[in-house]
């Protein structure tokens, strides 16, 4: 198996956006989220993964790490560790299902995510894989539009995120050639 529930110094723990699929919200955390961890503590345990023999990556959970180390300073945590070893599918197995335990993910999202999977797998993977788990259409287009997302103002990213920006007008919205354009539109929708 490629993954074990380890106990893990704090300080070892390097948060970056490498694997985050909501970096716009990086550092962040969501009063709801707060108000839940502060009610119930952290309930699923981050994933992380070896970077070196004594420094871990948070793939998946950078924001219950950040309440841990705002609020309870510990000096562990205990963290799913995922092998260095693992196949690039496990691991993108593994954020998706961390990920959408609470929340279907929102269009922001699964545009990142296929934007780190880029990084690991080739396009035919990703479309054969990971297109119908997060219900996307399995067209030539897809993964390129997507990542379109991701290459445009924060504004606009965190209001697809959000939701205010419904699937349907997003490509209206980026068919749009300036930028400016993008962003008026965007403020006419808030």
């Amino acid at each position: 198996m490629f993954i074990s529930c380890q106990s893990i110094p704090l300080d070892s723990i390097k948060l970056t956006t490498d694997w985050n699929l909501h970096p716009w919200e990086f550092g962040v955390i969501p009063k709801d989220l707060q108000k839940s961890f502060s009610l119930n503590g952290v309930i699923h345990p981050p994933l992380a993964i070896a970077d070196s023999d004594k420094h871990f990556v948070i793939v998946s959970g950078a924001k219950r790490i950040e309440f841990i180390r705002r609020s309870i300073e510990p000096s562990q945590v205990d963290c799913m560790v995922i092998d260095k070893d693992a196949p690039p599918s496990f691991i993108l197995n593994l954020i998706l299902a961390d990920q959408s335990s609470a929340f279907e993910l929102s269009l922001a999202e699964k545009a990142r995510f296929i934007e780190i999977a880029s990084r690991l797998l080739n396009k035919e993977e990703i479309a054969a894989t990971f297109l119908g788990r997060l219900q996307l259409k399995k067209g030539r287009s897809t993964i390129p539009n997507l990542l379109d997302i991701l290459r445009q103002d924060r504004k606009i990213i965190k209001e697809i995120h959000a939701g205010r920006i419904q699937e349907r007008m997003v490509s209206e919205l980026l068919s749009l050639p300036e930028e400016a354009d993008r962003l008026a539109l965007v403020q006419l929708f808030i």
